[in-house]
């Protein structure tokens, strides 16, 4: 009878306290976010008394019905663990919605959506094969599958299209893998289930990220602790999917499971990095963790996350003769590198989306303080990438590829079809489109005596050309000795390469490149013109940028384009050949019309520099390298690779510790007195990469510490636990005197010897 009475109460409290999924209209400051995976997901049956309070504003949708708990199918409930099905217990979920719910606004509600299945591997949720799959399953597991109508891929759908009509769906938690331990196959099946759901539920996967945790750390003697080296390679496979460390967090006996404890710290975990992708569209956490100030310098070369192996060595056999066919390899065994370079931009919506070769694209919304990558539906499509919005279209294309077209700056893009130019006249190669009040032009070259060509397309249909091609500059190399090929422009070979359009104040300003991408006179030449097939006349201030010493060097090849409070900026490829000419990084600087009417660009830099705001124009911040001239040395040396080689301005050498050393760190003592740091650059190298023998690239895991006084360090900045993919990284810390920085390596992707081309300390000196 007293259970009975209490069936009743419980039923009539869920009655009232439930709120049907259904509403109105989605409510954009109620933010969902689906979850799923295998047991950890689900949650250790058995919750503490500490997790079964309330948190305010923070719901879960019942995805089964859960009559012992009150719940039933397709309803909101206060999120109070277990958040999978009755039988579940505390999972990250959890914490994490209690994380979000601490630090977001108050009118904001989190509600989360959780299918997950014990013991599962990912092909239960590939739409695919999860019925090949789900035939397999022990008596147990099928039990739980029954539950969500034996397809849990399914049922995962239908709940988030429930809750989309109450909120939106801002994210997805994932937390798999124990059982599929080994598999190296796993990020692209993890790949083909987000893939799904991101079509399956129309969203934008710009905008839903995937938290995937890792297992049980390697600290907790974790049972599948090495399969979190194949959950690092997740971003590699989606972008906007982020790696939620485990390191710490306590484990169960089984060393598969994480105890309450662990729990609640993945979960907040989860929270925070969730919290960091929202960025200013939250408010700060009550109790905010040390974080990084915002950005408001830059330094080249530009801090890019998943800078991609070099077309030419996508399919190197390292240690192979070189072939005999590319004179651009500058040693003679096959080595891959890493390479983006030829680089258009195009400024939008407040902002700048660029589009190199070799990978596209990477936005930045702050005005090139940081970068995020968007791969795009075709993310290679040749050499030197040109991209223009054109009568509401955004047209792409590159060298001897066919045009696509986009409604979208990031797509998707279907091919149009192919330039058709007349005959005898060069290949299309560093193409460059143009918009111009509705109408559309080309231009081209590549060649070594022909120049650059151009003509007008039909502003309709871009495959068809209206009249004839005409050269519109000419290769000059006895007048402009700097147009010619060589590390001295000593070779009167190679024309004129990379065109770009800007059209300022009624003038069209055609600029180029020159002197050969794998030299450091590789220079940004100008001419002018009063229509956009000229004539052209070369400026007297040519060339207009070029760079042959220090950091930054073979500055061409790129494009000038307006950027934030309607500044002017060159971008622009920079030569890093080690093991070929094609081994490039980017750069940026500001550019402008003097009052001559030319354009110019004050040289390329090195040093931080401010990015512009409302009020004032881009300058540089006044802090100079604190480490170049004093003392630097390893914990240790491989040889020939000492610690001086990361600090002697050039990308083309580097410190590597010595392969026995498991705690590398690299010390340099700082100009003194009064040396005040503020930001460091950290430029890695691969060592060891090899993409056939699984040495792939990934995230640098370090700490910088400034000596503040006898025997004491202080970290001042903290990347550790990163897992974001930085070949070059920049970073401003707090203002911290001291008399000497280290770099602490303690991590690097697997099969990788972590090498440090460049390690800058940036900062002032005192009186």
């Amino acid at each position: 009878m007293r259970l009975t009475l209490a069936l009743v109460l419980l039923a009539a409290f869920a009655a009232v306290s439930a709120t049907p999924a259904p509403a109105a209209e989605p409510d954009p400051k109620f933010y969902v976010f689906l979850c799923f995976g295998q047991s950890n997901m689900e949650g250790f049956p058995g919750v503490e008394e500490q997790d079964k309070a309330e948190a305010d504003r923070f719901q879960v949708l019942a995805a089964v019905d859960a009559p012992k708990l009150g719940r039933k199918k397709g309803n909101w409930y206060p999120a109070v663990a277990p958040l999978c099905r009755g039988s579940t217990g505390l999972c990250p979920a959890d914490c994490f919605g209690r994380t979000m719910v601490a630090a977001l606004p108050k009118d904001i509600k989190v509600g989360v959506v959780n299918v997950s299945v014990a013991g599962c591997k990912i092909e239960l949720f590939d739409k695919a094969n999860h019925e090949a799959y789900a035939k397999t399953a022990p008596a147990w597991m099928a039990g739980i599958i029954k539950e969500y109508g034996g397809n849990p891929y399914a049922h995962l759908v239908e709940m988030g299209r429930l809750a989309q009509k109450t909120g939106v769906i801002k994210g997805i938690l994932f937390h798999q893998g124990e059982s599929n331990n080994g598999d190296k196959k796993w990020p692209e099946k993890v790949k083909a289930v987000y893939d799904g759901l991101i079509k399956d539920l129309d969203l934008k996967p710009e905008f839903v990220p995937l938290l995937a945790g890792e297992l049980v750390h390697a600290d907790q003697k974790g049972a599948c602790a090495g399969m979190n080296a194949v959950i690092a390679d997740l971003p590699k496979a989606i972008p906007n999917a982020h790696v939620v460390s485990s390191a710490g967090c306590k484990a169960r006996p089984d060393r598969l499971h994480f105890t309450p404890e662990g729990y609640r710290e993945l979960g907040k975990r989860y929270g925070e990095k969730m919290l960091s992708l929202l960025g200013d569209k939250i408010a700060a956490p009550k109790e905010p963790e040390k974080r990084e100030p915002t950005p408001t310098t830059y330094c080249n070369p530009i801090s890019l996350p998943n800078y991609p192996i070099g077309r030419r060595a996508r399919d190197a056999t390292v240690g192979a003769p070189v072939p005999k066919d590319d004179w651009l390899w500058l040693v003679d065994k096959q080595q891959q590198f890493r390479e983006l370079a030829d680089v258009s931009v195009l400024w939008h919506d407040g902002a700048w989306y660029m589009y190199p070769s070799v990978d596209m694209a990477w936005v930045s919304t702050d005005g090139g303080a940081t970068w995020q990558h968007h791969p795009l539906n075709v993310r290679d499509v040749g050499y030197a990438p040109t991209v223009v919005k054109h009568k509401g279209k955004f047209l792409l294309m590159a060298s001897e590829s066919p045009v696509y077209a986009a409604d979208a700056p990031l797509g998707p893009f279907k091919e149009v079809g192919r330039i058709e130019l007349p005959a005898g006249v060069p290949g299309q190669i560093d193409p460059m489109l143009f918009s111009d009040d509705g109408r559309l032009f080309y231009y081209w070259g590549c060649t070594p005596t022909e120049g650059i060509f151009g003509v007008e397309l039909n502003a309709d249909d871009p495959t068809k050309v209206i009249g004839k091609p005409v050269r519109v500059i000419a290769f000059e190399p006895d007048k402009q000795p700097w147009q010619r090929l060589g590390d001295w422009n000593e070779q009167p070979a190679r024309g004129w390469v990379g065109a770009w359009m800007l059209k300022r104040d009624g003038k069209y300003f055609l600029t180029y490149g020159a002197g050969g991408t794998e030299n450091r006179t590789y220079a940004m030449g100008c001419a002018v013109g009063q229509s956009p097939l000229g004539p052209f006349v070369s400026q007297k201030s040519n060339p207009i940028l070029r760079t042959t010493t220090g950091l930054v060097t073979g500055t061409a090849h790129g494009c000038v384009v307006e950027g934030p409070h309607k500044s002017l900026w060159a971008f622009y490829t920079v030569r890093a050949g080690v093991v070929h000419g094609f081994e490039r990084r980017l750069g940026m600087d500001p550019a402008y019309i003097g009052e001559d009417g030319e354009l110019h660009v004050n040289g390329a830099t090195s040093l931080p520099q401010r990015l512009p705001t409302a009020a004032k124009a881009a300058e540089p911040t006044g802090w100079l390298p604190l480490n170049a001239g004093p003392r630097t040395v390893g914990s240790s040396d491989a040889p020939n690779l000492s610690g001086r080689l990361a600090v002697d301005d050039d990308l083309r050498t580097w410190w590597q510790p010595a392969a026995d050393d498991k705690a590398p760190t690299l010390t340099s003592n700082l100009t003194t007195p009064g040396a005040l740091v503020s930001a460091v650059r950290v430029i890695w190298r691969d060592g060891g990469l090899n993409t056939k023998q699984g040495a792939k690239p990934g995230s640098f895991r370090y700490k910088v510490e400034v000596r503040t006084g006898a025997g004491a360090w202080t970290t001042v900045i903290n990347r550790s636990q990163s897992t974001d993919d930085l070949l070059i990284d920049y970073r401003e810390c707090p203002p911290t005197p001291g008399t000497a920085a280290r770099l602490v390596i303690v991590g690097e992707p697997a099969g990788i010897t972590p090498s440090g081309a460049e390690f800058t300390v940036f900062g002032q000196v005192g009186n």
